[in-house]
């Protein structure tokens, strides 16, 4: 058996920064230096190409993440000399493109590269604008018709896309209102990121694990009643849950997402994240469904991997599956 059981061989998905700049200033961002403008280069895009061994993916398509940071402020001409050192692989149906977006600065030229290129996108947006002011730009000023303009630029060209939903305090009891919004954008699927205090994010106010299961109880329903919108969470448990018990674990496979830093530090991370798997393997009744998989959280909102629970844990892991355990007890007392 591998030392490192729970890691998977190979990775799904890579994700680049292309540039550490954000045209917004959304209130709950984790994300230091996002108003400084440090660009990938295209020396380095033709490295990290280069470096993808002959044998990946072994199946399927390798998923290329462009996020940020916001990649658009990088600029269409430079995002084209990024992705050129990938095309052979392109054309060979060895990797996809996926670019996660604002939307605000998407244009007639941004969409011709997205139907040249191919690219996936991703929407990030929250809710109706009467339930969310976090999106903002650096003057303060709300970005929401902004987005939708871009979403609107999307449409115009029949470029279809997913979209990310961060749902805080001001909005986690309004699950069926939310995701109503989402579905009326034509949005196929999408992710529910709940906010945490991480990073340079240190809102006191986050949602709790009882909201979450309130939230989640609601969306469970939402998604029973309208199948043309899957939700991420949703799909990923009962996905899990359909499975085999012997197949479930290989499901839940940590994504090795490599990342470039010295070697020091890459034993320090790897040495920090097995003992936090372990710790959380011994004490984690949700272990068996997660595997640990919130370790870039734990580094982000303790500084180490070391922690057994983050925010992340309890209100998008833990509050998922005992809302659906509600659900279920709710039935079998109607019963």
């Amino acid at each position: 058996m591998s030392m490192w059981p729970w890691l998977a061989a190979e990775p799904a998905a890579l994700i680049l920064q292309p540039t550490s700049l954000c045209n917004l200033d959304c209130t709950y961002c984790y994300l230091p230096g996002r108003k400084l403008k440090r660009d990938m280069s295209p020396a380095v895009a033709h490295a990290i190409a280069g470096g993808i061994p002959a044998a990946w993916p072994s199946e399927g398509v390798l998923e290329v993440v462009w996020h940020g940071g916001e990649p658009l402020t990088i600029g269409v001409k430079a995002m084209r000399e990024l992705l050129a050192p990938f095309e052979q692989l392109r054309r060979a149906g060895r990797i996809m493109h996926v670019i996660q977006t604002n939307a605000t600065l998407i244009s007639d030229e941004w969409c011709e590269l997205f139907v040249e290129y191919d690219v996936s996108i991703g929407i990030s947006i929250d809710a109706p604008p009467e339930l969310t002011g976090n999106r903002i730009d650096w003057r303060g000023e709300p970005a929401f018709d902004r987005i939708i303009a871009g979403i609107s630029k999307l449409e115009e060209r029949d470029i279809h896309f997913t979209a990310i939903a961060v749902v805080d305090q001001g909005s986690v009891g309004e699950a069926c209102e939310i995701l109503d919004f989402l579905a009326s954008l034509g949005c196929p699927y999408v992710g529910i990121n709940m906010e945490e205090k991480e990073g340079t994010n240190q809102h006191d106010e986050t949602p709790t694990i009882d909201q979450a299961r309130r939230f989640w109880r609601d969306t469970f329903r939402w998604s029973r009643d309208n199948p043309q919108m899957k939700v991420r969470e949703v799909e990923h448990l009962l996905e899990y849950l359909a499975l085999p018990l012997t197949a479930r674990q290989a499901t839940v496979l940590h994504d090795p997402i490599p990342a470039i830093i010295d070697r020091a530090a890459e034993l320090k991370y790897v040495q920090e994240f097995r003992l936090g798997i372990n710790r959380c393997k011994a004490i984690c009744e949700f272990f068996a469904h997660c595997q640990g998989a919130h370790a870039g959280n734990r580094h982000f909102e303790h500084g180490n991997f070391l922690a057994t629970e983050t925010e992340h844990c309890r209100t998008s892991t833990q509050a998922v599956v005992l809302a659906l355990h509600d659900i279920h007890s709710e039935r079998r007392i109607a019963v």
